[in-house]
């Protein structure tokens, strides 16, 4: 960990020489030395106005966001880790989606040959999964660190990530998250709902941005996909929480599928509103 600290302090300076790390809060709960280890999993990004960055800076970039994953996934699972593991992993999940972590900067890197990123992603995903199993509680936390897995699977070009496969990973996660983190409170019921939701329609966003998406939206697993969304949205009011483009999107979808001889949003509709 010292060595990638060593060099995430580097690398922020060749990106943004005049950056300065925001400084923890000091009611915090979590410690300051934990904020510091999982800071190494973020690079601020260039300002738009700013050069292009040179492919091989990128490519270093990219690796050692990776590996920094990598890194963090291992010690955050390791036996030798002190800290509440509640609130270390809260922090995790979110520094992975609101911060410029790996996903972020990957756009950036499309001058870089699409296999060099592709094991990044890979690697990346294999790890995050891996912790994400062997994490105990947190469930929501743990949700979201393998929502972020997926999203590195779609990040990766053509055919490296097979259409059932992923499907079938996303209903599974959802699933052992609807599991564990169950209430009898209707309020956090369907405030966890939402949770699934949103993550569906973050992951069905990033799907249509896909050269091959054609392929995804199709077949039986994709259809499962629906069907769990319909099941979750149950709890979720249509107009607050969805976007109409996906609602009539994925209602369309299920419908052309299950009713071959009518067109239309018929299960979205129905059910979701």
């Amino acid at each position: 960990m010292d060595v990638l600290s060593d060099m995430h302090s580097r690398l922020v300076a060749l990106v943004t020489p005049d950056f300065v790390a925001p400084t923890p809060h000091r009611n915090s709960q979590t410690s300051l030395s934990h904020r510091q280890v999982i800071s190494i999993i973020s690079l601020p990004q260039p300002s738009p106005s700013s050069k292009p960055l040179d492919p091989t800076l990128l490519l270093l970039i990219s690796t050692y966001l990776s590996h920094a994953l990598i890194a963090l996934s291992h010690y955050l699972t390791s036996t030798s880790l002190k800290q509440p593991q509640l609130d270390t992993l809260a922090l995790f999940s979110q520094t992975l989606h609101d911060s410029p972590t790996l996903l972020r900067w990957i756009p950036l890197c499309t001058q870089l040959p699409a296999k060099q990123y592709d094991v990044l992603l890979t690697r990346a995903y294999t790890a995050l999964t891996s912790a994400s199993s062997q994490a105990s509680g947190a469930s929501e936390a743990v949700f979201r660190i393998r929502n972020y897995a997926l999203m590195c699977l779609l990040r990766t070009s053509g055919s490296t990530i097979g259409p059932k496969t992923f499907w079938d990973q996303v209903v599974k996660s959802a699933s052992s998250f609807s599991r564990s983190a169950s209430s009898n409170d209707k309020v956090e019921e369907r405030r966890l709902c939402r949770v699934v939701t949103s993550a569906f329609s973050e992951l069905l966003a990033m799907v249509e941005e896909r050269e091959n998406r054609d392929d995804f939206l199709h077949g039986k697993s994709f259809i499962s996909f629906c069907d769990a969304w319909i099941s979750y949205s149950k709890s979720v009011s249509c107009h607050q929480y969805f976007s109409g483009r996906h609602l009539i999107f994925l209602g369309w979808r299920c419908g052309w599928v299950k009713q071959s001889n009518r067109t239309g949003p018929i299960l979205a509709l129905n059910v979701l509103c």
